[in-house]
């Protein structure tokens, strides 16, 4: 059986008794996303919006850091707090993004970046004149021909 909290709706374990965000008891269930009412995102809110949704938080950080803050650092804050999300978010991605991109391709036996694209042709010109021992197809995971004992084993 699952757990949700009634007021930021979302959904935990049984092993969770209060919710880790609003501090909320958490009720037994679960939240289907259908029923969930949306809400405002954060830059459409007005400051009494923020402060109103917000205000039990505003008061576990004033219990925690004991001082009070004013209505304008606490919004100034959350805003902060939002923008600072958002900017590691695009700081991770362009960070994937960018190691994407310097790929290097490399080659399977020894690793060299020393590379250049065997053409098809080349391959199958190779083969016809060297035939299995082609160097162009030794190490391409093709056929692998295995003579052992007189058998012929195909790999």
């Amino acid at each position: 059986m699952s757990k949700y909290c009634p007021s930021c709706k979302n959904n935990f374990s049984d092993s969770f008794d209060e919710c880790v965000y609003c501090g909320a008891e958490l009720k037994d269930g679960m939240i289907e996303t259908e029923d969930i009412i949306t809400e405002k995102k954060m830059y459409e809110m007005s400051d009494v919006e923020i402060l109103e949704k917000y205000s039990d938080y505003r008061k576990r950080i004033e219990e925690q850091t004991g001082c009070k803050m004013t209505d304008r650092e606490f919004v100034m804050g959350i805003r902060q707090a939002r923008q600072d999300s958002l900017n590691a978010k695009a700081n991770n991605y362009t960070k994937k993004l960018e190691e994407a991109q310097n790929i290097i391709p490399r080659c399977p036996t020894c690793q060299s970046t020393d590379i250049k694209k065997i053409s098809g042709l080349s391959k199958a010109g190779s083969v016809a004149l060297w035939g299995i021992f082609s160097q162009k197809v030794k190490n391409n995971g093709l056929v692998t021909i295995v003579v052992a004992s007189g058998e012929i084993n195909v790999k």
